[in-house]
């Protein structure tokens, strides 16, 4: 009759094996050839898988809970034009199609921040602040828009000027539309404070105009209705 030790022995080993003992496992995405690779990390004891892809100064992780499975968590170290991004997001967008979200349960994308600290691509922030000043419904003296409500006024106007195409485009190729359906905490700054500036001054802003850069964001994922049902990877 075996010990006491073996039969310990023999019984971790199991659960490591099986995931039984609420351990992390992490697995390689399934890609194409050329494409970046995606490690998933399952937290068994969590409910949550963590998918994630690197290149060079970018790393862009989505997560998902088993209690929220419709909804993915984006969390981004990036100083990569968004543009440069998109190659990334479109591997970890193929991973969690062909994973445990699947095309029909995949619903909202919890962006975080639009300019969020340490060294990120302004290319949204500028986009926001540029929309905000053009927009007759913006008051760039006071910092806020004509009807109070500047959570409201930014995701209209994300919407109607469109400052997330190569998001857009992204989505697009895999069958899905997005639009941003809600933010939160938009931060208002002086023109003149902003490392993007000059860029903002070529289109006619003020140093003392204050413009709306930043804010809490979410999307809303919809299969565009003229595409039939999503079978495989896009842009393999």
């Amino acid at each position: 009759m075996p010990g006491k030790t073996a039969i310990l022995t023999a019984g971790l080993a199991w659960a490591a094996m099986c995931g039984c003992a609420g351990t992390q496992r992490t697995e390689t995405g399934r890609q194409g050839a050329g494409a970046n690779p995606v490690p998933v990390q399952i937290d068994h004891a969590a409910g949550e898988s963590a998918y994630s892809v690197s290149r060079g100064p970018c790393r862009i992780e989505w997560s998902i809970r088993s209690v929220e499975a419709h909804l993915v968590h984006h969390r981004a170290e990036c100083s990569l034009p968004v543009k440069e991004q998109m190659p990334l997001i479109e591997s970890l967008m193929r991973e969690v199609l062909e994973g445990s979200a699947g095309p029909e349960r995949f619903r909202t994308l919890f962006w975080g921040r639009i300019y969020p600290d340490g060294e990120p691509d302004t290319t949204l922030a500028f986009r926001l602040a540029l929309a905000a000043h053009q927009s007759p419904h913006w008051d760039s003296v006071r910092g806020r828009p004509e009807n109070g409500d500047p959570n409201g006024f930014v995701r209209s106007l994300a919407n109607e000027a469109m400052i997330y195409p190569e998001l857009r485009d992204a989505f697009r190729s895999f069958g899905l539309e997005i639009r941003v359906m809600s933010v939160e905490k938009v931060l208002i700054q002086r023109a003149a404070a902003l490392p993007f500036y000059d860029r903002l001054a070529r289109n006619g802003v003020r140093p003392a105009d204050r413009l709306p850069i930043d804010g809490m964001t979410w999307f809303s994922i919809s299969r565009i209705s003229s595409e039939r049902p999503y079978t495989g990877s896009a842009r393999r």
